[in-house]
Formats: C-alpha cells, sequence, structure tokens
C-alpha cells in the first residue's frame, strides 16, 4: 500500500513538473479527483441552480418522496444511471455537469458507441421524458 502511495506522488510530482505547476495539474484532473459522493454533488448542484428537490422531482418526472430520499444523505440508496440522467435533465445541467455526475456515480458516461452509430443516451432519455415515457 506505501509503495503504491509512492508511486502516485512520484506520477503526479512527474506530472506537475512537466506542466509547470501543481494548479495546473489539479485543474486538469479535477474530475479524477473529486472527494464527494453522488448525493454530495448532487445536493451542491440544487443550491448552485436555485431549484428545490420539489421543482427537481417535477421536471425530472420522479416523485417528490424518491427525490427526498434519494438525496438523503442518511438514506444508503443511490440513484440508478437513469434516475441519475433524469436529474440531470431536470436540472438542466450542461453535458460536462452531466459527465461528472455520472463520473461521481460510477456508472458509464452519457454518450455511448453502439452498432448503429452514434447514440446519445442523454437525448434519448430526454425524448422519453418529453413525451410522457418514463
Amino acid at each position: 500500500m506505501i509503495q503504491h502511495e509512492t508511486q502516485r506522488h512520484r506520477k503526479a510530482a512527474g506530472i506537475a513538473e512537466k506542466t509547470g505547476s501543481i494548479d495546473a495539474y489539479l485543474q486538469e484532473n479535477k474530475d479524477f479527483l473529486l472527494d464527494c459522493n453522488i448525493k454530495e454533488y448532487l445536493r451542491a448542484l440544487i443550491r448552485e441552480k436555485g431549484i428545490t428537490i420539489v421543482q427537481l422531482a417535477s421536471d425530472a418526472q420522479l416523485s417528490e418522496r424518491y427525490c427526498f430520499q434519494l438525496l438523503s444523505l442518511s438514506n444508503p440508496r443511490h440513484p440508478s444511471r437513469d434516475v441519475l440522467l433524469s436529474m440531470c435533465i431536470g436540472m438542466q445541467l450542461n453535458l460536462d455537469e452531466t459527465q461528472t455526475a455520472l463520473r461521481i456515480a460510477k456508472t458509464r458516461p452519457a454518450l455511448s458507441q453502439r452498432r448503429t452509430g452514434q447514440h446519445s443516451d442523454l437525448r434519448h432519455r430526454t425524448w422519453k421524458i418529453g413525451h410522457g415515457y418514463q
């Protein structure tokens, strides 16, 4: 474990040396260095966007009770990938914010390659919500 930590520190120091500063390294790798869970990130976004959980539930087409449960820090449940995408759409997050939320939740990215070519899960989910499908 200690050897692994030392290797990580050497690697970080080498990258910082190449980029010229530790600030540049931290900025470049901020998504991988986030120190929060998905609930904390979503709650911070809700505060930043100035919306309520009730408004989020309505915009994401989820029940208010379910949203409150998912965002409660004392509740062990976490949103599924589809519910998380619905919440991101409900908060009108941009693609970077949505991708960050998916990374923090340790799920696959919003954009994926399918056999039929480029396909946006986020765009598909938005269409489904807009047409009354869950």
